[in-house]
């Protein structure tokens, strides 16, 4: 009997850069909600634009694992998504997390991007 092939998990590639703009990555691409973005961008950032051809979205984190970069009151953890208006979401989604490395929408299930 054949094994299943284990598909890899997505990862969003940190040092992609749409057009060779600075500002414009896989966050960038996330905020734009991945629309009219180039080939590279959506094979670069599979997270952001839900690009399940090559890899799997990956597992949510636990609410309270991960953290905002800049915590605030209304903003500790995933949780504290769920509750926000749209604007603010889209905002905390974009949000870099303490670990400097994962934004919000790659982790919290109330971004709407990671498996649950």
């Amino acid at each position: 009997s054949s094994k299943p092939s284990l598909v890899p998990t997505c990862i969003d590639d940190h040092d992609f850069r749409e057009m060779g703009k600075e500002k414009k990555n896989c966050n960038w691409v996330n905020k734009n909600k991945c629309k009219n973005m180039s080939k590279e961008a959506k094979e670069a950032c599979p997270i952001a634009c839900q690009n399940e051809d090559k890899c799997d979205l990956p597992k949510c984190w636990r609410s309270k694992d991960w953290k905002p970069n800049k915590k605030t009151s209304e903003f500790k953890n995933c949780k504290s998504i769920k509750d926000m208006t749209k604007k603010e979401k889209k905002n905390a989604c974009a949000a870099q997390g303490k670990d400097k490395k994962t934004y919000g929408y790659e982790a919290c299930k109330f971004c709407k991007k990671c498996s649950k």
